[in-house]
């Protein structure tokens, strides 16, 4: 895979490109890129007088409980509680440890909005080690996303950015374009599973730290989910981590 952009490659000194390459290829983050697309059709366009009353209902939800989504009807099991609390979404670790070697994620994370949620405690995840249709109840769940998307996992990696790179070899300072190359961290902005942590995470409370960042999520186009110019993260401490239990997971939303 080639990591330097193209047009950089040609116009930089080939000394420094070869620095470049070799910082860049000891610096890439292995990630689970997640691809959304809306789930049902969008919609035909409403009369002016549709539009006046209010927006219509969104569809019905089509994936299913055990899909791997954004909005829709969420999984749940018995003695699960949903008031107070709005869907955002859930992902099967099963299916996206299959993309990244060497991971050996399992079970189903769901994440919900908490409504009239105190200070610092937005979302809340759900983690279920061993899901199953026979385990799973309908539950009265509202959605807090416009569409529901289905989610796809691919595997990927991410590149320090050129501000990164600007620090490590003042002489780019002047580069004014891409320096790397499209096809190295070519996935949807902020939605990926691993990945480099956030370096704001650093200066947290000692008790939140040493932790693995499990999820990162932005505005989706495909849903119609954002967070403002927030960024969700669902992060679990590294001990749980390795010892392979999510049921301690926790979010935090940052400015991207």
């Amino acid at each position: 895979m080639d990591l330097i952009a193209p047009k950089a490659r040609r116009k930089l000194d080939p000394e420094l490109v070869a620095k470049l390459e070799t910082r860049l290829a000891a610096h890439l983050a292995p990630c689970v890129w997640l691809q959304t697309e809306r789930a049902a059709p969008a919609p035909p366009p409403r009369s002016w007088r549709e539009r006046l009353i209010g927006r219509p209902p969104p569809t019905d939800p089509v994936l299913g409980p055990l899909a791997s989504k954004l909005g829709g009807r969420p999984y749940a099991e018995a003695g699960d509680a949903f008031e107070g609390h709005t869907f955002l979404g859930q992902l099967d670790l099963t299916a996206a440890s299959e993309f990244m070697p060497d991971l050996a994620l399992r079970g189903l994370l769901g994440f919900d909005a908490i409504v009239d949620a105190p200070d610092g405690e937005l979302v809340r995840a759900r983690w279920y080690p061993e899901p199953s249709l026979e385990r799973c109840v309908e539950v009265e769940a509202l959605s807090a996303v416009p569409h529901e998307a289905r989610i796809d996992f691919r595997a990927g990696f991410v590149a320090p950015s050129d501000a990164q790179l600007v620090s490590w070899f003042p002489a780019l300072r002047r580069y004014p374009d891409s320096l790397v190359a499209d096809a190295v961290s070519d996935g949807d902005g902020d939605h990926r599973l691993f990945g480099p942590k956030r370096r704001v995470f650093d200066h947290d409370d000692p008790s939140e730290a040493p932790f693995v960042q499990l999820l990162s999520l932005g505005v989706d186009q495909a849903s119609g989910l954002h967070f403002g110019s927030n960024v969700l993260y669902l992060l679990v401490p590294e001990d749980d981590w390795r010892a392979g239990d999510l049921a301690h997971v926790f979010a935090r939303l940052e400015n991207g």
